[in-house]
């Protein structure tokens, strides 16, 4: 995967790898490309140095779905409750070419106030 995508990933490994000894084999393979930011460094903004790394032609993205199950996810923690991000219409016509939905895993801790 990493040669279609001219880029290598972040991490990966094969089905059936075992992490340490006694725990189960994975049950698929993954392939991850990882972009860390942290504030004031916006969502959007990291996904669009993400989408920047890989191609953006429609027909390389459907050879891609009907081989692989492709996601595209963060992890966005954040030190209160009220905050928000927006998503700008050219990063998501971006996304919309990838093929993939957007999740999110939001992890709220305790204000410094």
């Amino acid at each position: 995967m990493a040669a279609s995508l001219s880029v290598a990933p972040t991490s990966a490994h094969q089905k059936g790898f075992v992490r340490k000894p006694g725990s189960r084999p994975a049950p698929h393979g993954v392939w991850l490309l990882r972009v860390d930011g942290r504030a004031p460094a916006e969502p959007d903004e990291l996904l669009r140095k993400l989408l920047a790394r890989v191609p953006g032609d429609t027909a390389f993205w459907a050879r891609m779905r009907a081989r692989y199950q492709v996601r595209l996810g963060f992890a966005i923690h954040t030190g209160g409750w009220n905050r928000g991000f927006d998503l700008g219409a050219d990063v998501m016509r971006r996304v919309d070419v990838v093929g993939a939905g957007l999740g999110f895993d939001l992890y709220f801790h305790a204000d410094e106030t």
